[in-house]
């Protein structure tokens, strides 16, 4: 498996949510009140779907178990028993839109929190990395024309794309995304080209130095 993997996130009605999603999303205002969206998602009653291909309509984590490491790479699917490692979700407090992301590890969560409404357009031009930390890497890759962007790890990336639109190009093909959107990019893809005005929020699963495989 090669190409990108758009999902389909899960809706939640928190009870204080305005809203920041369905703007974000480009949904109909008849969708305000989302409280959170689960973007990239394996917990139970709250899974990503993947929205189109072959496997249009599967679970995220029945597509880890389908394709195993092809899909997060062999150490991360060896590390964490099978189990996607990673949920990504939208926050809508009524006061702001926030990207959550939290990590398992040892059966803890480790969060990293950023709002993609207070980023700076004028820094276009350039990645800029967010956190990196044991088992995560969090990176904004902005993109004004076109770029390659590489993964050097034997891991999946999650793509969140938080504004404007363009194309990913992965062996020749090519993938449509826009703002609102998120995808997953299998392990065995280590380098993408990208086109567009748009920015992207690259999420890497890593492997802990202090875990020997």
């Amino acid at each position: 498996m090669r190409q990108p993997i758009k999902l389909l996130p899960y809706f939640g009605n928190t009870g204080h949510g305005g809203n920041h999603i369905a703007r974000f999303k480009g949904l109909s205002v008849n969708c305000s009140a989302i409280g959170e969206s689960w973007e990239l998602s394996v917990v139970p009653g709250k899974q990503s779907i993947v929205a189109e291909g072959d496997n249009a309509g599967m679970e995220l984590q029945s597509l880890v178990d389908k394709q195993k490491g092809n899909l997060i790479g062999e150490g991360i699917y060896s590390l964490y028993g099978g189990e996607f490692p990673l949920n990504i979700k939208l926050v809508d407090d009524e006061s702001r839109l926030a990207v959550e992301v939290c990590h398992r590890i040892d059966n803890h969560q480790i969060p990293f929190l950023y709002c993609p409404e207070n980023h700076d357009d004028d820094s276009r031009a350039a990645s800029l990395p967010l956190v990196s930390g044991p088992c995560f890497s969090v990176v904004r890759e902005a993109v004004e024309g076109e770029r390659t962007i590489k993964n050097p790890q034997d891991s999946f990336m999650g793509l969140l794309c938080i504004d404007g639109e363009g194309q990913l190009k992965v062996d020749g093909v090519s993938t449509s995304v826009k703002r609102g959107e998120t995808l997953l990019l299998p392990a065995p893809v280590n380098e993408f080209d990208v086109k567009g005005a748009l920015t992207l929020l690259t999420v890497v699963s890593l492997i802990p130095d202090f875990i020997s495989m």
